[in-house]
């Protein structure tokens, strides 16, 4: 979208990043948009504000021909799901600066 348009300087969110499953692929995906994102040059980085997975949360049971929470729950418990382990990781071990890593 940016690439596209490098004089447009509006900014934008993305709000699902729909991927319509929550095994490890998922959580590699997730993985892997994270640490682009995170990574981006700028001014690149600075248009993107905020990104967000579809179904952060979703109730164990309901709706299962389309479940991809990252997190579940039912009335007496909370689990993740793979991709939400990237998220945990992420958070438990931020850091302001990191070295960039490229690997084909």
């Amino acid at each position: 979208l940016f690439a596209r348009q490098p004089h447009f300087p509006q900014r934008a969110i993305n709000c699902e990043t729909n991927a319509g499953k929550h095994d490890h692929r998922r959580a590699l995906q997730e993985a892997a948009d994270l640490c682009e994102w995170f990574n981006a040059p700028e001014p690149l980085a600075a248009r993107l504000v905020a990104r967000t997975a579809s179904f952060c949360m979703q109730r164990s049971g309901h709706f299962d021909a389309w479940d991809q929470g990252m997190a579940f729950f039912l009335p007496n418990m909370t689990w993740l799901q793979p991709p939400g382990y990237v998220h945990q990781m992420i958070s438990r071990t931020w850091a302001d600066y990191g070295v960039q890593l490229d690997w084909a």
